[in-house]
């Protein structure tokens, strides 16, 4: 961005004089009718505008101010590879080998994390090979300093350049404290050939390209302002990211859009791809979390991972893996017990989640049986603990693996061992009359589900100021997602979190392919960029997190589910992404329509079949030069959604368009 001309040269340059003169004009009349305020930021990049904190100040007094078009209030927001690379097919589109070292997919992009921070000394991040010391001419030659001033190089290197912090307490720093940035940088960017705790070498989606630190939640601090991240947005655009990962999200401010919201779509503007989580709220729908509701940025579902880290756990039903988490093993050793289910000791749903201290004596040196569901992992096992269980397993409550369980974070930590099991195998579990377990073993990567939409995943539409629309754009692994965590160490993380840099990843990887690391395309390579991978995604793949054997629907998983084979080989994009009609009033007809374009060979567009419906609608899709048009007639009367996807084809390579409306 900063080098491409983009936010810098002559005329940027000029424009900037401009804007901060009407910015100027706005703090003079701010310090002489409001002095108690005062200005902590001003956005010249992104945004033409200023973060005010009010002291006491009626906000309602700013919009007397000259050049005021807009007020806002932030928002709160909270951060919400071994087989996944097969299972996007890495291999095969690269031609590389994830197990290998110095290996060059992403090479010379800048990925900037806007996250926990990112602790550069993990492994994963080792910057000793020759592709971290040949940089592109972006930076200064000194990789710790190539484009850290100002900033804080205790905490960069020649793998992180970046090291800064966005928070008012002037006492934090960049330093990664909470594992969540580390555990998404290693999956944006993790370097190739990194052996894990199983010994299995590990790799980043773009393991050469170099990452970019914006701590906007240091310490342990459990929330970020809107208007600190936006201004880390900007600084990540003057810092001269190609790819930003937001793995963070906040309540809309509906019917508006939000500071961070604008901050991304001048990121946009600027040709930077900003991939960001869709929430962890599923399922219901309407659930898309802020910033993750924007039409500009990339908005990342979460999908099942083909493997997660397990024991083994062996009844009368046979043996079967058994997830660890964050609570203790059960012994290398393995134990045999008897156990108990909960709901045959308390009725009710068997979830565990209410404490019953020494109402029964029934768990005492037993393996308690529990549901999971409604409380937290911590809750159920110390209730169970409370009651003299010498350990817990639980169940899952939705369809695919187990996974790996999280404590809470409140005291006490319970003493005692807990695993999770599959849910088809806890539920039969809880009908044997013969309640005998043995469980424990060595921990080992065991083989899972892939392709089940995860069930916290937040879904569709969004709700947004411009209308109902479809989110998220697609969805990626998310569960049971193997990452570099602070200290060196390697975790199991689950949410749309952990799909998110897999999509900023596969944007840094495509950016790297097509040779567009020194060009933002005129400032539209983050839409040429999102095209390639939404509508080459592969769908009629995924299915539901209850059976997992019904494929699931646009609003649950957008496009599909990523896979760079055929975003490599694309040779044309569409904008919008999607087309979403969106609530059809006072009409049984709804239209919508989406643009086409090539990025390679001749740009002439048709209709491939027909269009997959899921309604007994009549939808009609009609190319008239390089517009698609889908229209949805519904009978009368009608109410519902009426969904589906048109393939369109150039003669080389065919992409999928979704669309979607509501009657």
């Amino acid at each position: 961005a900063t080098a491409l001309g983009v936010v810098d040269g002559p005329e940027a340059d000029a424009y900037r004089a401009q804007l901060a003169a009407e910015r100027a004009a706005f703090t003079d009349w701010l310090s002489a009718n409001a002095p108690q305020a005062k200005v902590v930021w001003e956005y010249d990049t992104v945004l033409n505008g200023v973060s005010v904190d009010l002291r006491g100040t009626n906000p309602g007094l700013l919009a007397n101010g000259p050049g005021v078009r807009q007020m806002l209030h932030p928002l709160w927001m909270a951060p919400s590879m071994s087989e996944s690379l097969p299972l996007i097919g890495w291999p095969e589109a690269t031609g590389q080998d994830p197990t290998k070292a110095d290996q060059t997919v992403g090479e010379g992009v800048f990925v900037g994390i806007i996250d926990t921070g990112i602790d550069a000394s993990h492994p994963f991040f080792d910057d000793s090979s020759s592709l971290f010391r040949i940089q592109t001419g972006r930076n200064r030659g000194d990789c710790k300093y190539s484009v850290t001033d100002p900033g804080d190089t205790r905490f960069t290197s020649c793998k992180v350049i970046v090291a800064k912090v966005f928070n008012a307490d002037t006492s934090l720093t960049a330093e990664a404290v909470h594992p969540h940035g580390t555990h998404v940088a290693g999956t944006v960017a993790g370097v190739s050939g990194t052996t894990n705790q199983f010994g299995v070498a590990m790799s980043g989606v773009a393991p050469a390209a170099l990452l970019g630190n914006y701590n906007v939640f240091p310490g342990e601090t459990p929330e970020a302002s809107s208007d600190d991240i936006a201004v880390a947005v900007e600084v990540a655009v003057e810092d001269g990211m190609d790819v930003l990962n937001l793995s963070l999200g906040g309540t809309p401010l509906a019917p508006q859009w939000d500071v961070l919201d604008l901050a991304l779509l001048g990121a946009a503007d600027a040709g930077v791809i900003s991939a960001v989580a869709a929430g962890n709220s599923g399922p219901g729908e309407g659930t898309i979390q802020s910033p993750g509701w924007t039409p500009w940025v990339l908005t990342a579902g979460a999908s099942t991972n083909p493997h997660f880290a397990g024991q083994t756990v062996t009844t009368s039903l046979g043996d079967t893996g058994a997830a660890v988490g964050d609570f203790d093993p059960f012994p290398t050793d393995p134990i045999t017990k008897d156990y108990v289910w909960w709901d045959d000791v308390f009725g009710g749903n068997g979830e565990a989640c209410e404490n019953r201290p020494l109402s029964s004596d029934a768990f005492q040196g037993k393996i308690a049986l529990i549901k999971r569901g409604s409380c937290t992992f911590t809750t159920k096992i110390r209730n169970a603990e409370s009651l003299g269980a010498i350990g817990v397993i639980i169940f899952n409550n939705v369809a695919g693996d187990p996974v790996a369980m999280g404590h809470d974070g409140t005291d006490p930590f319970p003493a005692i061992p807990a695993v999770m099991v599959s849910k088809p195998y806890g539920e039969q579990m809880a009908g044997l009359t013969e309640k005998t377990v043995t469980a424990g073993g060595d921990i080992t990567d065991q083989a899972g589900t892939a392709d089940i939409i995860a069930g916290f995943s937040s879904r569709g539409p969004a709700d947004t100021p411009d209308g109902l629309m479809i989110k998220p754009d697609m969805v990626a692994p998310g569960v049971n997602v193997n990452s570099s965590i602070v200290g060196g160490g390697w975790a199991f993380f689950q949410g749309t979190s952990m799909a998110t840099p897999h999509l900023a990843g596969a944007a840094a990887a495509v950016i790297w392919d097509r040779g567009w690391v020194d060009d933002v395309l005129g400032g539209t390579r983050d839409e040429i960029v999102k095209s390639i991978l939404v509508n080459t995604a592969l769908d009629e793949l995924v299915t539901d997190h209850v059976t997992g054997t019904e494929l699931v629907t646009v609003l649950d998983e957008g496009s599909g589910r990523l896979y760079l084979p055929t975003a490599f080989a694309a040779t044309f994009v569409a904008d919008p992404v999607s087309i979403s009609i969106g609530q059809v009033y006072g009409s049984t007809v709804g239209v919508g329509s989406t643009t086409l374009s090539a990025i390679a060979g001749g740009g002439s567009f048709s209709i491939s079949g027909t269009p997959v419906v899921s309604q007994p609608a009549t939808v009609t899709a009609e190319m008239n030069g390089a517009t698609l048009t889908v229209t949805v007639t519904v009978p009368t009367g009608f109410l519902g959604d009426v969904e589906g996807y048109v393939d369109v084809t150039d003669g080389d390579t065919t992409i999928r368009i979704p669309f979607w409306a509501r009657y």
